[in-house]
């Protein structure tokens, strides 16, 4: 009868200990959840920020591809106007040469 009475002693310490188990497991269960939550607000946060530097790189990107294009017609333009000068003054002098 002893050994009776002390197996359902260690019966009701192993039903205690599994009732702490489950409330500890549920705590931890609690705080994955919390962990998985947190997790996702991070990856939108990440996400976002990557997508707001990936416009302002763009942005940075286009207008310095778009400088040296302006950059070459400008000097286009420039580079025209002064074949018309040299033209212009060929001609002058040719005409001056003449002239003499």
């Amino acid at each position: 009868m002893d050994m009776l009475f002390a197996l359902e002693g260690r019966v009701i310490n192993l039903d205690e200990s599994m009732g702490d188990m489950s409330e500890t497991l549920e705590v931890v269960e609690g705080c994955i959840a919390e962990l998985d939550t947190m997790e996702e607000k991070i990856k939108e946060v990440v996400l976002e920020s990557l997508g707001s530097n990936m416009e302002e790189m763009l942005g940075v990107l286009n207008s310095t591809t778009d400088k040296p294009t302006m950059r070459d017609n400008a000097l286009e333009v420039i580079v025209i106007a002064l074949k018309e000068e040299t033209m212009a003054m060929t001609r002058g002098l040719s005409t001056r040469i003449e002239e003499l």
